[in-house]
């Protein structure tokens, strides 16, 4: 008998058990419904692999929509405050997109793959919101999640290593452009990251019954030093040492949100920039206009905390004032300290300096709290989105 479509509350992506072979600790956790390896073996060497050798990691969970139809463009133009005239066909760029009252609804990198031709990736199942905004659009939204697998070939020896397995010459490749090549005789999709993603190196798509046999082709490449496949708490520390904000843990989107106070506007979350006003409408244009010069009450920033014990970070204060509080951190081997995300208030109208962060620490097995000096690293540059 088979199991109804709702007894399983957890799903598995097509490589869970090549993942799952990997393990040596057994530690998974959740991202938008599907179990994913929290850490396979060791934090320091996974940390190794994505820095200074080469990566593999399962990027399956990430939310696919097949844009396409007479009016894409249209569609799309209107859907997300960039200007999606001006991507060309196999680039890619990021993009956000709100409600009527300016407050982000989701964010995610769109690429064009040919004329009303186009594949958007968000963090966060966008796909109710896709199909309310497309209404009286001549255009077609599709689900992609579950027809494809993706596999994310990070680090400093991503290149060589792929370099092994196809023919093909990637070396032209621009960041942020797609090309399509055959790995191990097996057609793939290939994508070569921006300076904005987590780490150099590739994101492959590859149809469901390759998945596997890809996978092992890559792993069983023992020519390339340090290579390993990784989990997500290293992505964690990674993505807070680009400043990267993620959805449910940074921010929350509308429908997320508690509270309309908990909901961010673009320049609450630091992504102004990638509001283009020279747009005739967007949604949510009209509530972001009168904000364009103003400095947001609020803010998403970067912090960092000296040390190397570990803490657990909360709240942020400014002189005897709480203004604020950590939303993530990780210890970062690569700065020797603590970093971290935190939302703000503004003060002055401009980000807040002489902070300290309370911090939680175990010693001789006695947990105690105290206020740490918290700096503000030299690039303050936020993002919401990596994949």
């Amino acid at each position: 008998m088979s199991e109804p479509v709702f007894a399983r509350h957890v799903l598995m992506s097509p490589l869970h058990a090549d993942v799952a072979a990997e393990s040596r600790t057994n530690l998974w956790t959740q991202w938008n419904g599907y179990s994913v390896a929290a850490l396979l073996s060791d934090r320091e060497s996974e940390y190794q692999a994505l820095r200074y050798a080469a990566a593999l990691v399962d990027l399956s969970p990430t939310c696919i929509y097949a844009v396409t139809g007479a009016q894409a463009l249209g569609f799309l133009q209107r859907l997300v405050t960039g200007d999606v005239s001006k991507l060309a066909p196999g680039a890619r760029m990021p993009v956000f997109f709100c409600d009527d009252r300016g407050l982000l609804v989701g964010a995610g990198r769109l690429a064009c793959r040919g004329d009303n031709d186009y594949h958007l990736s968000t963090d966060e199942p966008a796909l109710a919101w896709l199909l309310d905004s497309a209404y009286g659009f001549d255009v077609r939204v599709e689900d992609m999640t579950q027809q494809q697998a993706r596999i994310g070939v990070w680090g400093a020896r991503a290149e060589a290593l792929l370099a092994l397995v196809t023919s093909d010459d990637l070396t032209g490749l621009q960041p942020d452009h797609a090309a399509s090549c055959k790995l191990a005789g097996m057609p793939v999709s290939l994508v070569r990251n921006g300076a904005d993603h987590l780490a150099p190196g590739y994101v492959l798509t590859c149809d469901l019954d390759d998945a596997s046999a890809i996978w092992r082709r890559l792993r069983d490449q023992r020519e390339v030093p340090g290579l390993q496949a990784i989990g997500w708490d290293v992505l964690n520390t990674a993505r807070l040492e680009m400043g990267i904000a993620r959805a449910g843990v940074d921010y929350q989107n509308i429908f997320s949100a508690i509270h309309r106070a908990d909901a961010l506007t673009p320049f609450e979350a630091g992504v102004g920039a990638h509001v283009d006003f020279t747009k005739t409408h967007f949604t949510g244009r009209a509530a972001l206009l009168p904000l364009k010069d103003k400095t947001p009450a609020r803010k998403i920033i970067r912090l960092q905390v000296n040390g190397q014990e570990p803490l657990t970070l909360s709240d942020v204060r400014q002189g005897d004032a709480v203004i604020g509080r950590v939303t993530s951190s990780a210890y970062s081997p690569a700065h020797g300290a603590h970093l971290a995300l935190a939302r703000v208030s503004m003060t002055a109208g401009k980000t807040p300096d002489s902070l300290s962060v309370e911090a939680e620490f175990r010693r001789n097995s006695v947990v105690s709290r105290a206020w740490r000096a918290a700096s503000l690293p030299g690039d303050a540059t936020i993002a919401i989105n990596y994949l």
